[in-house]
């Protein structure tokens, strides 16, 4: 029996190369939270410090007579509104030589994927904790069934409060049966033409779109965070910069041979933080989800 041609996998630069493309396409795919347009998205620094936002006092003015002296002047100090604090993010795969040997080209499809579509996770997830921290209205409650009143309900109050500009909803794939059953109101057929859907399938988010109501773009996430009890969820209803993304450094994927395991150790890690920055900017709506069963 010849012995001398090792049966280890090739890690070569165009191997890694693949992995690493997918698995950022995977990602940037599967990331509802990273392409919403009312997200705000900070690039500008890559050390980890926290990022403070701050605001001045909005000022005002008053009537004085001719030889009244002026008594009311106003401290116009910066005020911390909110925190995001960036932290690493690692993700790793083992590929065995065995498994290389015996899968061949799939296994880098399948690690490429699972990869990116975890990092995908970490952003939504992260991201849409910030709807438990809106300020601008609370609506439904536990064990609530959603309703299309709610985000019209929210508009409203966004409206009100000086909110002009587009707004956003998520919701839960659930609360979408929910909706389901029930007559729309004022949604309109935006969804259904070609230029609309096909802007979103181009960043990802052709299947998280589901209608615009009121003026109002509509998606829909299973990554929401927990309500009440863990049979609800908060979702929410928001303007620019209720939300942010403040990414450090971009993923970056690491191979690295283990001789003794017979395998390739495959990282991917990076720096970023996210959710609530404008708390005002956002409406918190609550409610069950309940498994549906469509009747």
């Amino acid at each position: 029996m010849a012995i001398g041609v090792t049966g280890t996998v090739e890690m070569n630069g165009n191997y890694v190369s693949t992995i690493y493309e997918d698995a950022i396409f995977t990602m940037q795919q599967s990331t509802i939270a990273g392409q919403l347009s009312n997200v705000r998205e900070f690039t500008d620094r890559d050390d980890d410090a926290a990022r403070k936002g701050g605001r001045y006092p909005t000022m005002s003015v008053e009537e004085v007579g001719e030889y009244d002296e002026y008594t009311s002047p106003q401290q116009f100090d910066i005020t911390n509104f909110a925190t995001l604090t960036p932290t690493e993010k690692i993700g790793q795969a083992f590929l065995t030589d065995k498994r290389a040997r015996r899968e061949g080209p799939g296994v880098r499809d399948s690690i490429a994927r699972e990869l990116g579509l975890a990092m995908a996770v970490n952003v939504d997830t992260n991201t849409f904790a910030g709807f438990t921290s809106f300020t601008g209205g609370s609506l439904g409650g536990t064990t609530k069934t959603f309703v299309w009143g709610y985000i019209l309900a929210a508009k409203a109050r966004l409206r009100k409060a000086g909110y002009e500009g587009p707004l956003e909803a998520v919701i839960h794939d659930y609360w979408l049966v929910d909706l389901g059953m029930a007559v729309a109101p004022g949604v309109s057929d935006k969804h259904a033409t070609e230029g609309y859907r096909a802007e979103r399938e181009a960043g990802g988010l052709g299947a998280a779109y589901v209608t615009t109501i009121a003026g109002v773009d509509v998606y829909v996430s299973s990554r929401l965070p927990e309500g009440t009890t863990a049979n609800d969820a908060v979702g929410g209803v928001f303007a620019y910069g209720a939300l942010a993304l403040d990414r450090r450094v971009d993923p970056i994927l690491e191979p690295e041979r283990n001789a003794k395991g017979r395998r390739w150790e495959l990282t991917m890690h990076g720096e970023w933080a996210s959710g609530c920055w404008e708390a005002a900017a956002g409406v918190k709506i609550e409610a069950d989800i309940t498994a549906p069963t469509g009747e």
